[in-house]
């Protein structure tokens, strides 16, 4: 018998862990938040962080830094946004001004 997916045996699982890093990430009115935010927020990315038991548990994601290698990353918490979130929407980066300040915005389309 062949081995099921994750991405099959624990779909609720995964949109709930979606659906909470959405919450953490608290979109603005575009669906979107900036770098600079979640930078200089250590609480949105502790958050962040203590998803990954649950997300090694259900999800696969072999290449993910911020699960497998988070002391490689730069941004352990924005890779595993990114990677978490493209399982279900795409993601835009846009460069903006935030503040006076050169950042990038990520989209999410929902």
């Amino acid at each position: 018998m062949p081995a099921v997916s994750k991405n099959i045996k624990y779909k609720n699982e995964q949109d709930a862990i979606v659906d909470r890093m959405i919450e953490i990430l608290e979109l603005d009115q575009d669906n979107s938040f900036t770098l600079y935010e979640l930078d200089h927020n250590p609480e949105k990315q502790q958050a962040i962080m203590n998803l990954r038991d649950d997300i090694k548990k259900y999800f696969s994601l072999a290449g993910c830094n911020g699960v497998s290698r988070p002391a490689n990353s730069k941004r352990p918490y924005l890779s595993i946004i990114k990677n978490i979130m493209k399982q279900r929407y795409e993601i835009k980066p846009i460069e903006r001004q935030y503040d006076n300040i050169k950042t990038t915005s990520y989209i999410i389309m929902l």
